[in-house]
């Protein structure tokens, strides 16, 4: 057999110490673990420290979105976004420490078939609570049961504050009768037995004659209503 190299001189005092383990004190046992690990324990206990504070730090700084407005057709410059989403949160007096709005604003309903796939994803998903777009648009997602009626979400005395030209109409299909939706109902200031209010329309330069509507699955319904008279006060 090979004759074993030496093992080196630290490695000797090590066996010793192993070999008188039994025999040290606690005291003496803490001195030993120190001399030969201390700087590692200080450098795991800084380490955990940090990623404790690290993570308290992230916690704090999380801000949830309050409020997600979807505009459709239309888009926004990033500035003019950002100014709008801060005067809403004003408006709704959100704590933006932790809250926040949110105006997505460049969706094309026409574009493409990914376009309204995406579209569609996000009114399902039941984060979006106001939509914007353009009367034709918006009627569509009235009449297939995206949007609520104003008198199921408490906007009656809205309904009520503006004429017929101000208001948007349209008629809910009966989707139990199944089959493809050739044509939708196109009466925007007309009401009918069937038709409801389910939309105002904006006067502003930024959304001229497009129409704001609350999505029959939005999360923050007690915040629907200042939400959109912020956008008619623009």
């Amino acid at each position: 057999m090979k004759k074993m190299m030496e093992r080196p001189e630290w490695d000797k005092d090590r066996n010793m110490i192993r070999r008188q383990w039994r025999e040290l004190s606690m005291a003496g046992k803490v001195k030993y673990i120190f001399s030969y690990y201390g700087a590692a324990i200080v450098i795991v206990i800084l380490a955990v420290l940090i990623a404790v504070f690290l993570l308290r730090d992230i916690r704090k700084q999380r801000v949830d979105d309050a409020f997600y407005v979807m505009v459709i057709d239309r888009n926004l410059p990033g500035d003019t976004a950002v100014a709008m989403e801060q005067e809403l949160a004003g408006a709704l007096g959100l704590d933006t420490g932790v809250q926040q709005c949110r105006i997505e604003a460049g969706y094309s309903s026409g574009a493409n078939m990914q376009s309204e796939a995406t579209i569609a994803t996000y009114m399902r998903s039941g984060r979006v609570d106001l939509v914007i777009a353009p009367e034709e648009v918006f009627n569509r997602y009235a009449a297939t049961g995206y949007l609520a009626a104003f008198g199921d979400c408490g906007l009656q005395e809205l309904e009520e504050q503006y004429t017929i030209e101000d208001l948007f109409y349209a008629e809910a299909l009966d989707q139990s009768e199944g089959g493809a939706v050739t044509e939708l109902p196109f009466r925007p200031h007309e009401v009918t037995e069937k038709a409801g209010c389910y939309g105002v329309y904006l006067r502003d330069e930024v959304f001229q004659d497009y129409v704001a509507g609350v999505m029959v699955n939005c999360p923050n319904k007690e915040r629907v209503g200042t939400g959109i008279r912020y956008f008619l006060e623009l």
